[in-house]
C-alpha cells in the first residue's frame, strides 16, 4: 500500500498548480487532465512507491492493480 503522507501531499499539491493552470496531461493516457476535474497521483504499476504524475481518475482505477481479484476453485470438477 502506498504512503499517502507528508511526500504525497506535497507533490500533489505541485501537481495541482500544473491542473490548475491547465498544463497537466495523464501520465498514463497522455491526454490532457481539464482543470477543475478529479484526478488520482498516479503510481508506477510495478512500484508503488514510485509517483508516475497527474492520472485521469478513470485511467488509474482501470489498472489491474485496482481491479477485484476474483478466485475460482477449479481443485475439483463439479
Amino acid at each position: 500500500m502506498p504512503d499517502y503522507g507528508g511526500a504525497h501531499k506535497a507533490r500533489r499539491k505541485r501537481e495541482q498548480q500544473n491542473v490548475d493552470a491547465g498544463n497537466a496531461y495523464c501520465w498514463r493516457c497522455t491526454k490532457p487532465i481539464p482543470p477543475g476535474t478529479d484526478w488520482d497521483l498516479g503510481h508506477d504499476d510495478n512500484d508503488p512507491t514510485k509517483y508516475m504524475g497527474p492520472e485521469h481518475v478513470a485511467c488509474n482505477r482501470a489498472t489491474s492493480t485496482h481491479k477485484a481479484m476474483v478466485t475460482t476453485d477449479d481443485s475439483r470438477r463439479w
